[in-house]
């Protein structure tokens, strides 16, 4: 059989698909040719996508805020997405998509089972450095280039960025497509009203501003200079850092 790696199938990813079941007599098919009809790599069957082409897939009840998808042709990202259950007939998920090329903000409503094409995409790590103007300056930590990031991929991690800090980044096609932080950051306190000698309770909260400039809401006995635990993914304050 011909190497799976070297199959058609690999360049015939960008057009658009529609979904069906694959025959399993066809599984046991070899390749002999480019386009081969026989080919459980290289061909579809009645609008079925090969095997290959399903890797690259999930289903529309899989997407969550961040993922980055195609569609219709183009580099998508996912704002929003929300799961409407009215039984097993008319449940749907409805989204918010983002136009990575135009910037183009809007809904798109999708099946559970519909299959959504996902890119395949790089995983990186880097650092950042520094803010200049409205772009972010990132380092890689493997070749130590640094990159120019739009404040549209960073998003709202922005919030939590400080110099020094390690991103997870998704590169498509030499295109930087997703930026993540870790799910807790520490960061300091630089203001906030005085602390409660001997408060203990934390249901009722305080506003602090920490050293990325964002607001926090924090317990009454936390003080300037004071450097707290905050999930990345709700804004909100955890815990102090040990």
């Amino acid at each position: 059989m011909k190497d799976e790696k070297n199959c058609v199938s690999n360049m015939i990813l960008g057009r658009k698909r529609v979904i069906a079941g694959i025959k399993p007599s066809r599984l046991d098919r070899p390749c002999v040719a480019e386009d081969d009809p026989t080919c459980y790599l290289c061909t579809t069957y009645e609008g079925t996508p090969s095997i290959l082409e399903l890797a690259s897939m999930i289903k529309a009840v899989e997407l969550n805020k961040g993922r980055t998808i195609i569609y219709d042709g183009e580099l998508a990202v996912v704002h929003e997405a929300q799961h409407v259950a009215k039984g097993n007939k008319r449940s749907y998920v409805q989204t918010k998509l983002k136009n990575l090329k135009s910037g183009r903000i809007f809904e798109e409503r999708f099946r559970v089972d519909d299959r959504i094409e996902i890119p395949y995409v790089e995983s990186k790590t880097y650092e950042f450095l520094y803010k200049e103007g409205d772009n972010f300056i990132v380092m890689d930590e493997e070749t130590y280039d640094q990159i120019h990031v739009s404040p549209d991929v960073v998003g709202e991690a922005s919030k939590w960025l400080k110099p020094n800090e390690k991103v997870s980044c998704q590169v498509y096609n030499e295109q930087m497509i997703s930026f993540e932080l870790p799910f807790v950051v520490e960061l300091e306190v630089t203001e906030t009203a005085p602390s409660i000698k001997g408060a203990t309770a934390t249901n009722q909260l305080k506003e602090a501003i920490v050293e990325t400039g964002t607001k926090i809401r924090v317990p009454p006995f936390i003080a300037i200079g004071e450097v707290v635990r905050i999930d990345t993914r709700t804004g909100e304050y955890l815990e102090r850092a040990k």
